[in-house]
């Protein structure tokens, strides 16, 4: 709980070395295998808008970069590139050369607002994730404790958090289960 409150992915680090690349790898696996263990494809939904968010930006650097330096200097490689992006430079003539990097621009803005759209996205995910509120710690064992009946060890394993989440759902399911054949909803 401690790497998930402060971010400190270093935290992971028992024995031997890590580089923090290593760590934030590590880290996105636990995150990932638990809301698969658990059912939640939020954290899976949240990294797919990230990743988008990323290639777009990639997108928009490299075609920005390439169509300005091709308003200076010809460079085949650079159109070939811009071209299989799907951009149309003309080489015809000096006009539709650059009639073509002018539209070529004007194109690569519409990169701009596809990103700002997925960023719009990513922050929606974020604010339902969260659900308003920050737990901490202390409330999750708290809830679980009081979940379950009996008072949860603080030196708990996210795997056992998971198993007395799944515990407690059954539980929930079963006295639900029972209301209704009782005629109650």
């Amino acid at each position: 709980m401690t790497v998930s409150n402060t971010g400190n992915v270093l935290l992971l680090v028992k024995h031997g070395r890590a580089t923090p690349a290593q760590c934030a790898d590590c880290w996105e696996k636990i995150i990932s295998d638990c809301n698969r263990i658990t059912g939640r494809g939020e954290y899976n939904t949240f990294l797919k808008t990230y990743r988008a968010i990323n290639s777009l930006l990639r997108d928009y650097n490299a075609v920005k970069a390439n169509l300005i330096c091709l308003q200076y200097a010809i460079d085949f490689e650079k159109i070939k590139f811009v071209r299989s992006k799907g951009y149309k430079i003309d080489t015809k003539n000096s006009k539709t050369y650059k009639e073509s990097l002018e539209a070529g621009l004007r194109k690569c803005e519409n990169i701009l607002t596809r990103l700002s759209l997925k960023q719009n996205e990513l922050e929606l995910l974020q604010n339902e994730m969260k659900g308003g509120k920050v737990e901490t710690f202390e409330t999750l064992i708290a809830s679980l404790s009081m979940a379950l009946g009996y008072s949860v060890p603080e030196d708990i394993t996210l795997s056992r958090y998971n198993e007395y989440v799944k515990l407690i759902q059954r539980k929930h399911a079963a006295a639900k289960a029972a209301r209704e054949r009782n005629g109650r909803t």
